[in-house]
């Protein structure tokens, strides 16, 4: 199952789910990739630990898209099957998630995120 979050709201919802659903959450990036359209992709491991002392270590892929300096999307990507078998709660399906039209929104909307 896919997710999609829409704009910047989206993206908090996003987190904020990951934050209900684990204990907690690391990521930290391993490499950027330039790549064609004015788009990076982002290398990133992941560590979470759930409430129940549950750990999954793995590696996601986000493709950011800019638009005059400003993301105006992130697509996630599995690199592989999770630990577990499947996708745990709070980080997407068997695509990941997409936040689309972050940058426009912020552009729109108050300072921050």
């Amino acid at each position: 199952m896919d997710a999609f979050y829409q704009g910047r709201d989206g993206l908090m919802i996003f987190w904020e789910q990951i934050s209900e659903a684990w204990e907690e959450v690391t990521v930290e990036l391993r490499e950027t990739i330039e790549a064609p359209g004015e788009r990076v992709a982002a290398v990133e491991r992941w560590r979470v630990r759930g409430r129940d002392d549950l750990e999954l270590d793995f590696e996601l892929i986000d493709v950011c898209t800019f638009r005059d300096a400003l993301i105006v999307r992130i697509d996630g990507f599995r690199t592989g099957p999770m630990p577990c078998g499947r996708g745990p709660v709070g980080l997407g399906g068997k695509r990941g998630y997409s936040a689309g039209h972050v940058g426009e929104e912020r552009r729109n909307s108050s300072p921050g995120l």
